[in-house]
């Protein structure tokens, strides 16, 4: 798990592990989500449509009373 990580730091900062600086090539994406720019964020989407449903809902019963 530390060479992954390592591997990590050295791609997202580089010269931050010189022993890598010939093998890490530099990553400028989100390292912990690295399909956002194609996918997005999928849960992020689907809780914001429930908690937007869950507000109109809401808002329409305490316009009812």
């Amino acid at each position: 798990m530390l060479g992954i990580f390592g591997f990590l730091v050295a791609d997202k900062i580089p010269g931050a592990l010189p022993t890598l600086a010939g093998i890490a090539k530099p990553y400028d994406g989100e390292v912990m989500n690295p399909f956002q720019r194609e996918w997005g964020t999928p849960w992020a989407f689907s809780t914001a449509t429930a908690v937007s449903s869950a507000a109109d809902t809401a808002q329409a019963v305490a316009d009812a009373m």
